[in-house]
């Protein structure tokens, strides 16, 4: 199994400053993260029959391509933390929040079916 907190390529970059990101006209900073959550907590559902249908092997490979996309996502958000800013309190990284989340529960579906196996 790929550790997604190994060697997070998260060194500060001195100067830098968090990217402009265009949010929508209606954004609502408490929307975005809420909606990967109840959009990922129904798709988990659908996520899981699927998954239950694969080989051994195949599920190992959707275990790790999915901690894979975890740890991309993951390094972006430490990235944050190591230069100095709170992504958790920026508007602009609620979807960063929320695709984090996402992943990590995507991650787990795979993982417990696999130890289902």
């Amino acid at each position: 199994m790929i550790s997604v907190y190994g060697n997070l390529p998260c060194e500060p970059e001195p100067g830098a400053t968090p990217p402009k990101i265009e949010l929508h006209v209606n954004h609502s900073a408490l929307d975005v993260q809420m909606d990967f959550v109840h959009i990922g907590e129904e798709f988990l559902q659908h996520d899981k029959i699927a998954l239950s249908k694969l080989s051994e092997e195949e599920l190992q490979e959707q275990a790790d391509a999915r901690a894979l996309l975890w740890k991309h996502v993951l390094t972006y958000w430490e990235q944050g933390k190591a230069n100095g800013f709170d992504p958790a309190t920026r508007p602009e990284w609620e979807s960063v929040a929320g695709m984090l989340d996402f992943v990590q529960a995507l991650t787990g579906n795979a993982q417990e079916i696999l130890r289902e196996e």
